[in-house]
């Protein structure tokens, strides 16, 4: 495992922790620049080591946030739930039962009772 293409090992970069470990009688903490060959470890063995996530390549150490993930962030419509239900169009039980376990509201045995449970607990949480 000199050099694997497929997991991204270089042994010509440098490798620094990305995972607290020892090796050779010293503790790394993820960051630490790991300098195998002047610590006597294995070619093979850092090569293992990168595969399972112990060690990376420093230019690896910081991605970029994806775009979308940081857009998803700043817009609060994620994580808002939804104000309103238009509970007079939903003609079926169990739909009005889902929307009352979901916010908490209790059963009623007709629409028009569950409609207005509904209805009456989110006033009440508002």
């Amino acid at each position: 495992m000199n050099y694997n293409p497929e997991n991204g090992f270089n042994p010509s970069l440098p490798v620094v922790a990305r995972k607290a470990f020892s090796a050779n009688g010293r503790r790394y903490a993820p960051g630490d620049k790991f300098d195998w060959e002047h610590a006597a470890v294995d070619k093979r063995r850092v090569g293992m080591m990168f595969a399972v996530g112990k060690v990376m390549h420093p230019e690896a150490a910081a991605p970029e946030p994806e775009q979308a993930l940081v857009d998803l962030e700043e817009s609060n419509e994620y994580w808002e739930k939804p104000d309103t239900y238009n509970l007079e169009e939903i003609g079926d039980m169990n739909e009005l039962r889902r929307i009352a376990d979901e916010i908490g509201a209790p059963y009623k045995v007709s629409k028009a009772d569950q409609r207005k449970a509904i209805h009456d607990h989110l006033k009440e949480n508002d």
